[in-house]
């Protein structure tokens, strides 16, 4: 296996520091020196992981994605991210997550993941039947299986109450899809309102306003961290 150099500064200010995606990856099949290139990401993904722990710095969100209607290695997927947004608004909590290919913590998203949680919740509450319920979908950008999934049961712990700018919110989710898809894991969102808008009125307007329009509610329990 050939040596791997590492420059921790160069991964520092790319990764941790960086406010929106870049372009990255896309989905193939070559070699790369004699190495599949999707295997060459996944040790690329490590190796920026090792690095991030080094200097203090780790992806905003870590997810598994299991699609049991798929076979392979689209199957079980653990996914990463540095490009987690949320923005307040009619008493909800807008989130969005932006994920990459396995391995990797920034480029161009494979996944995208909306959200929308009320912003108040007492603990051990069951939200009734209507609008202020959690909902939202994750999509699928490229590949065979591209698409778009509804949420249809979530159970979610939120930590953070801050209003500022740069407020940040914490999530624990367990989220159930469309075709039996789940998504489980952590997200650390920082406050972004012109990035959740752009994506609501500009890169997935029809898909947002389908939702608020046919919302039919996940079958949600919530407890809020203390």
């Amino acid at each position: 296996m050939p040596h791997i150099d590492v420059d921790v500064d160069s991964y520092a200010n790319n990764n941790c520091q960086g406010p929106g995606p870049r372009p990255g990856f896309r989905r193939a099949t070559r070699t790369f020196g004699g190495m599949p290139l999707l295997l060459r990401l996944s040790m690329i993904g490590w190796v920026g992981g090792v690095a991030a722990g080094l200097i203090g710095c780790g992806p905003a969100a870590q997810v598994r994605l299991f699609q049991p209607q798929y076979a392979g290695a689209e199957q079980d997927i653990r996914l990463q991210t540095n490009l987690v947004r949320w923005a307040p608004g009619d008493g909800m909590a807008r989130f969005l997550a932006e994920f990459p290919l396995p391995g990797a913590v920034s480029g161009r998203p494979t996944y995208l993941l909306y959200l929308r949680v009320p912003m108040d919740l007492p603990p051990e509450t069951q939200p009734a039947e209507g609008a202020q319920a959690v909902c939202g979908f994750l999509i699928q950008t490229q590949g065979r299986n591209a698409g778009l999934e509804t949420l249809t049961a979530a159970r979610v712990s939120m930590k953070g109450k801050s209003l500022a700018p740069d407020a940040s919110r914490d999530l624990q989710v367990e989220l159930t899809f469309e075709g039996s898809t789940t998504l489980t894991g952590r997200l650390k969102a920082r406050r972004d309102d012109r990035y959740l808008k752009n994506f609501e009125s500009r890169r997935r307007p029809s898909d947002v306003q389908a939702l608020l329009e046919s919302i039919k509610p996940a079958n949600s329990p919530f407890r809020e961290a203390p």
